[in-house]
């Protein structure tokens, strides 16, 4: 019977053993399905911000498309741009031979100053000098008037 209880024991404990053993192999299991659904999740994740990227992505790319075909729907035809371009180089003709006017007026009405500059100085000069003379003449009929009387 001791045998036997010995035997017992022996087994109980190599069952006990098995059975911890089985059960870390399990707990691992266990870990390692945890590890495997967080690492899924993880990608879950990364894959619906991917998703959402590219729906954003997708969106911006219909925004651009329709507003690219509303910009062609206007746009100008290559002769329109060609009569454009004219009208324009005309146009900068037309400028620069109007400022080259403006700037010929310019020089015409700075000399015109200086030359109504100049004959208001000789003018000043010459009352001057008509007054000088009218002086000197005065002087001189008076003179005149005393040697007649004196002689």
């Amino acid at each position: 019977s001791d045998l036997r209880l010995t035997q017992e024991l022996v087994a109980a404990r190599v069952a006990a053993e098995a059975a911890n053993r089985r059960a870390e192999m399990m707990e691992a299991d266990r870990d390692r399905v945890r590890r495997s659904l967080d690492e899924a999740q993880g990608r879950l994740q990364e894959l619906e911000a991917r998703i959402a990227q590219a729906s954003g992505e997708l969106e911006l790319a219909r925004h651009t498309r329709t507003a690219l075909e509303q910009r062609l729907m206007g746009a100008k035809t290559r002769a329109e741009v060609d009569e454009l371009i004219r009208r324009l180089d005309a146009a900068e003709q037309l400028a620069t031979q109007r400022f080259n006017d403006h700037a010929n007026l310019t020089h015409r009405a700075e000399e015109s100053e200086r030359r109504l500059d100049e004959a208001t100085r000789d003018r000043q000069r010459h009352l001057a000098e008509l007054t000088n003379l009218r002086a000197a003449l005065r002087d001189a009929m008076g003179r005149s008037e005393q040697a007649v009387q004196v002689g």
